[in-house]
């Protein structure tokens, strides 16, 4: 059994992991490119652009979370002065995972207002970009990702519902553990367990909450809520 970590080692591994998928999609698309253009002759542009979007976009994904960690140790604290749009993290969020697995089926539904709150962009974007990742990734027969925002005056909640593998309902209260990993999707799934603890470690540095329900065989609903 792993041994427990505290709150600045969570942290740590947070970023490692969240930092491992752009770069993973880096080197993916730098070894297509080579290929390409590997060919005799070489390759036509067309042929190669999407390699090409695909790192300068995931080197720009891993500029702006260390943009965001410098700025929060330069003012000793991981919130912005400013009110952030939720509109514009959901919106960021959906569009960086969308370009970066090539899926585009994440629904989007935004509060009938707008809303701004006090929060770190770096900080719930992650958050939400680790939630929109898993969803797509257990759901490998397809369906939509609908997630809905809403407010109730106090507080804002962004609900994330996949119709994918879901998880067993005993294990659904050992899943914020770091490496901890279903049972229905460890010999399926590549994965190391800890974006869903990252993910729950995020929110509540905001002062929010993050629960999650599953029903396996159905799908996961992942519900984030942050004050405002």
């Amino acid at each position: 059994m792993m041994p427990a970590m505290d709150k600045g080692q969570l942290e740590l591994v947070g970023l490692i992991h969240d930092l491992r998928n752009p770069l993973t999609a880096i080197h993916g698309y730098a070894q297509v490119l080579r290929l390409s253009l590997d060919r005799d002759g070489g390759a036509p542009l067309a042929s190669v652009e999407p390699a090409v979007s695909g790192i300068l976009f995931n080197a720009s994904r891993i500029t702006t979370m260390l943009e965001g960690m410098l700025a929060a140790s330069r003012h000793g604290t991981g919130g912005d002065s400013t009110a952030t749009s939720l509109a514009a993290i959901l919106n960021l969020a959906v569009e960086q995972v969308e370009q970066a697995t090539g899926q585009q089926r994440v629904h989007l539904v935004q509060p009938a207002r707008p809303i701004a709150g006090p929060w770190d962009r770096t900080k719930v974007t992650r958050a939400l970009i680790n939630v929109l990742e898993n969803a797509l990734k257990y759901s490998p027969d397809g369906g939509p990702i609908l997630v809905t925002a809403r407010d109730d005056g106090a507080e804002v909640e962004v609900a994330i519902r996949d119709q994918g593998i879901g998880i067993p309902e005993s294990e659904l209260p050992l899943l914020f553990n770091a490496f901890v990993r279903g049972s229905n999707v460890r010999e399926q799934f590549a994965g190391t367990g800890l974006g869903l603890a990252s993910s729950r470690q995020l929110v509540e540095s905001e002062g929010g909450s993050f629960e999650i329900a599953s029903v396996e065989g159905c799908g996961t609903t992942v519900t984030i809520r942050l004050p405002f």
